[in-house]
């Protein structure tokens, strides 16, 4: 889903940007750079977004992990969801962080 997401807005920007090196020597320069500055705009926000999601996802594991250890429990929360081993944890967090 977030590749299908950057993917287009990245073909949006280089088609801004291939628009705004054609009519460069035009009157309407500035209007196919701001063009090309709203799609880079849109990038980083969803590039932010992605980061916020995984970073989200990375420290919840490692929360999940460390109460798991603190607890010496069996492997499902209080919650009826599967909690992970530290191990599993930290490979997740290797991955994430990779």
């Amino acid at each position: 889903m977030a590749q299908r997401v950057l993917s287009s807005d990245m073909t949006s920007l280089v088609t801004s940007m291939k628009l705004a090196l054609k009519y460069s020597k035009t009157l309407l320069d500035a209007e196919y750079r701001r063009e090309m500055l709203q799609a880079s705009h849109v990038i980083a926000v969803d590039s932010k977004n992605l980061l916020e999601t995984v970073d989200m996802a990375r420290r919840l594991m490692l929360y999940r992990a460390a109460v798991h250890s603190s607890t010496g429990s069996d492997t499902t929360a209080g919650d009826g969801t599967t909690d992970c081993t530290a191990a599993d944890a930290a490979a997740a967090a290797d991955q994430l962080c990779a």
